[in-house]
């Protein structure tokens, strides 16, 4: 029983806990949306979905996301993403496999195989805001023991490479628990710091050059 536990155990990396988490989303400290993702343990993989709304100067966003990982390694298995424009919606779906990634976008025919940068050893999915990607980017780093990965940004239907940086030293944001470390990353769509638990590897808030998002309420209730 103990050796049945420890496999089972060995078998599922670690990674934030089940539930819901509620970030605000904030620019130049003004309020400009808010994020709601919800994290479960299934058959199928670890299932995510994120819903986020974002009231900027030139548009209304809103963004909603499903995204499967692999529970051992934590690597992206699908994804599916609606991105919705002042009204118009786009569609992104992704597959992944050992030999890549496959794209396609609703409405347009033919599918795209995105091409990872040369070195990758590893490939999450970080794009925008959406925190999908971001809650679970510090157990995933964790779990592949990379300094570097390629960021797959389904929209542009790309990935670039982007680099772990253990020289940064970050200010940290007001408010932030004191056992927070952070992970910075540079490189790619942009440069930001996820400050996280080291322990649940919840992440309590990423900051970006003129924003951040915060973590303000966590359920271990897990909502559709």
């Amino acid at each position: 029983m103990v050796l049945a536990a420890f496999l089972v155990a060995a078998a599922v990396a670690a990674a934030p806990p089940d539930g819901t988490y509620s970030y605000s989303i904030q620019q130049t400290s003004a309020n400009i949306g808010t994020a709601t993702v919800s994290v479960k343990h299934a058959d199928l993989g670890i299932q995510i979905h994120e819903s986020q709304d974002l009231k900027l100067a030139s548009s209304t966003r809103n963004y909603a996301v499903d995204e499967t990982l692999d529970p051992g390694s934590l690597a992206p298995r699908s994804y599916v993403g609606t991105y919705t424009q002042d009204g118009t919606p786009a569609v992104f779906r992704m597959a992944f496999d050992a030999s890549g990634a496959r794209a396609s976008v609703d409405g347009v025919s033919g599918v795209t195989s995105v091409v990872m940068p040369p070195g990758a050893k590893s490939a999450f999915i970080v794009e925008l805001s959406l925190m999908t990607g971001y809650l679970f980017l510090p157990a995933q780093v964790n779990a592949a023991k990379v300094t570097r990965f390629a960021a797959v940004i389904p929209s542009e239907l790309d990935a670039v490479i982007n680099h772990i940086d253990s020289n940064m030293n970050p200010v940290r944001p007001t408010g932030i628990p004191a056992q927070d470390v952070s992970l910075s990353v540079s490189g790619g769509q942009m440069n930001y710091d996820e400050w996280y638990d080291p322990l649940t590897f919840v992440v309590h808030a990423v900051t970006f050059q003129n924003g951040v998002v915060r973590l303000t309420h966590y359920s271990a209730e897990v909502k559709s």
